[in-house]
């Protein structure tokens, strides 16, 4: 009975913190500097922040009911912890996921950039090419289109396209795409295989990837009806020696 009235006190206890402490908290969170390229909602993983440490601090509830457990206060402060961290580890993820998709993408892009400069100059067919372009470069498309526009000789919009993903292959590509757009033509042949051999390996090292991603998934996927036979069998050794123990089984 103690512990009820623990359990009570323990319970109204948090729902007073976070009554009058979730503006304050909210406002740690939302201060709080997270360096991120990723084209995803920040807000929306702050606010996960906030739910997942109030949902997780529940957990103090039962402590009293664990018969006040050192490992039990550990676990849940454990948890805590990695549930104020999670969302920021799923951002992360998400940072790599839209790499790999710019890195497969982008080289398809170019090809596809490729022949429209051979009936176009670079500010034509760039704008040709916005309708068709990967969804991850429309936005950063449209500001180099923009920029290219207001500021035709400039190399800073070729240079600064995607530069926040840091990826090297991207800006080389795109010095070599600003050295077109001012030589001309008569050196298209040559600067256009330069771009063009800089993707040709990591378009391939990309589906590579995404082949080996795929054949490591079905060997887990394989493995499954095995673990469930070993499970299996490990249950029923546990019954036979537990008929065994209490002597419900002849030798």
């Amino acid at each position: 009975m103690n512990n009820y009235y623990i359990v009570v006190a323990i319970a109204l206890g948090l729902t007073i913190f976070w009554k009058y402490s979730k503006p304050s908290f909210k406002k740690i969170i939302n201060n709080q500097e997270i360096s991120t390229f990723s084209k995803a909602d920040i807000n929306a993983y702050k606010e996960k922040q906030y739910k997942n440490i109030y949902i997780s601090s529940l957990l103090l509830i039962f402590w009293p009911l664990c018969n006040y457990s050192l490992f039990y206060i550990i676990t849940s402060i454990f948890i805590m912890i990695m549930a104020y961290f999670i969302p920021i580890m799923k951002l992360k993820d998400e940072e790599k996921k839209e790499i790999s998709r710019l890195k497969y993408d982008f080289p398809i892009w170019l090809r596809q950039l490729q022949i429209l400069l051979q009936n176009n100059n670079v500010l034509h067919a760039l704008e040709l090419s916005e309708v068709n372009a990967p969804l991850i470069m429309r936005e950063d498309l449209h500001t180099l289109i923009e920029q290219i526009r207001m500021n035709a000789t400039s190399s800073e919009p070729y240079y600064n396209f995607m530069k926040d993903y840091g990826v090297y292959e991207i800006n080389r590509a795109m010095k070599l795409l600003y050295r077109y757009h001012m030589m001309g033509a008569d050196d298209s042949y040559y600067q256009f295989q330069r771009m063009l051999e800089a993707t040709r390996k990591w378009l391939r090292q990309e589906r590579q990837d995404k082949r080996n991603n795929t054949i490591s998934m079905m060997n887990w996927i394989g493995l499954v009806p095995l673990l469930g036979a070993t499970v299996m069998f490990m249950l029923l050794m546990a019954m036979v020696l537990e008929e065994l123990l209490k002597g419900g089984m002849m030798l």
